[in-house]
């Protein structure tokens, strides 16, 4: 590592002797934090022939202790962590969150279905309710009439 050079910006750590990037060291501590059974690994791509043309394989340890690949990454950023996340089916049940968010969705169409027909309920009950009575001139003649909303009409 001596002729290794920080120009200061902070963007290089040296991590158990090995050069290592900050962001690639915070989603690596990320992906361990979120399953201890998660490796984020990086592979050289000439000796890693056959087992991935990624550059990065998210690797699940199982119970034997073997490493197998869970996922091909070509770039190393926060998507990583949210598709891990959106597959994790063991502490996730994407079909129970997809009925659960359908179930939200028609409760709140019905809540507002519900609040819509009070207010048309309160605006009809109101017209019905009022007895008004309007008083015009006939044109010509210019007698008046008295129109009701509940009975005939009235000559004054």
């Amino acid at each position: 590592m001596s002729n290794w050079y920080d120009p200061g910006t902070g963007e290089f750590l040296i991590v158990d002797g090995a050069i290592v990037e900050r962001d690639a060291l915070r989603i690596a501590e990320a992906i361990k934090a979120y399953d201890e059974n998660l490796e984020l690994l990086c592979l050289d791509p000439d000796r890693a022939v056959g087992v991935s043309d990624a550059p990065f394989v998210v690797a699940e340890r199982g119970q034997d202790n073997v490493l197998r690949p869970f996922m091909k990454v070509w770039q190393l950023d926060e998507t990583i962590i949210h598709r891990i996340w959106q597959s994790d089916n063991n502490r996730f049940d994407q079909l129970q969150r997809v009925e659960k968010m359908e179930a939200d969705q028609k409760k709140a169409s019905q809540q507002r279905y519900s609040e819509f027909r009070e207010e048309a309920k309160d605006i009809v009950a109101h017209i019905a309710g009022m007895k008004s009575n309007y008083t015009a001139e006939l044109p010509g003649t210019g007698e008046k009439v008295k129109f009701f909303d509940d009975r005939p009409a009235e000559r004054l």
